[in-house]
């Protein structure tokens, strides 16, 4: 499969916006924003050389979720996901 660049620059920035927007919301919007993405990514024939942001956002929006439930603030742990859980369905 070739690679579209053109789209990759496309939709690199909106995929960023979006991420953002999704940290916002918390551990589930984020997980699945990027879900969207990866698939996105896959279907355009390549990753960017930062998608370990989107692993970092799982990561803190888990950690934030993980404070949340110690605090009584979730009733349940959220499962911990990586861009890699994703990508290969995990």
């Amino acid at each position: 499969m070739p690679i579209d660049y053109a789209k990759m620059q496309r939709e690199f920035p909106k995929q960023k916006a979006a991420l953002t927007r999704a940290l916002k919301k918390g551990h589930a919007a984020v997980v699945e924003t990027t879900r969207k993405t990866i698939a996105q990514w896959n279907e355009t024939g390549c990753w960017p050389d930062d998608w370990a942001r989107w692993d970092r956002a799982l990561d803190d929006a888990w950690w934030d979720a993980k404070s949340k439930y110690v605090k009584g603030e979730l009733d349940e742990m959220p499962a911990h996901v990586s861009c890699n859980d994703i990508r290969w369905g995990s």
